[in-house]
């Protein structure tokens, strides 16, 4: 293993992943994300609510990784990463996702928000200066120089206006899914469970202008 980073949140285009929960029950705020000579692995879970997701155990192969762009300063560093179909449709298997509509990770997508891999709020155990951008450097230099990618063409940095555009693309897109995921009537639903209607205000005779509500 190359180094080790935590992070608070991953998402692979829109989709959420999650810290797992620990055997109390309790989640324990980061993804412990190991980073490998040969892939990237860390466990999460597809939900916040215990009972409601499931852990998965994600897995990247290096040889999948074309582009790297990190933001390492300030309070909300962030690695973007872009990757090849073909790992992205195993990491959609792995998710369970299969509606386009919905929740997505392809790199091939339309919209932005969807092409690319991000892990959040990252931190290292090694509380010295800079000790996370040398990792996080380091390792990603060694890997372009292992896949033949040159180093500079594989990883580049951005700032923090840059990446706060990407993150933001990113959370208005999946905010406008969960508006989209309103709960569905079943199609029994009949006498005595219908939504009351709302009274309707009448227009008065004597006036010209509609009543106020109150």
């Amino acid at each position: 293993m190359a180094g080790e980073i935590f992070a608070t949140s991953v998402r692979l285009g829109t989709i959420r992943l999650y810290p797992r929960f620990v055997d109390s029950g309790c989640n324990n705020n980061n993804i412990e994300i190991q980073l490998g000579l040969n892939e990237i692995t860390f466990v999460a879970t597809s939900a916040e609510n215990e009972d409601d997701g499931k852990e998965i155990d994600i897995k990247i192969p290096v040889q999948a990784i074309h582009k790297v762009q990190a933001h390492l300063q300030g309070h909300c560093p962030v690695i973007w990463m872009n990757v090849n179909s073909a790992c992205a449709a195993e990491l959609r298997t792995l998710c369970g996702i299969q509606d386009k509509h919905g929740a997505y990770f392809d790199p091939d997508a339309i919209k932005f928000a969807e092409r690319q891999i991000s892990i959040t709020s990252i931190s290292t155990s090694d509380s010295r200066p800079f000790a996370l951008q040398n990792l996080i450097k380091n390792y990603f230099f060694k890997i372009a120089k292992q896949i033949k990618i040159k180093p500079d063409t594989f990883f580049s940095s951005i700032n923090q206006q840059q990446c706060n555009v990407k993150l933001m693309q990113v959370a208005d897109a999946i905010t406008k899914l969960g508006h989209q995921k309103k709960p569905r009537i079943p199609s029994t639903f009949g006498k005595g469970n219908e939504t009351p209607k709302k009274p309707q205000l009448k227009r008065s005779k004597q006036s010209v202008s509609p009543l106020k509500e109150e």
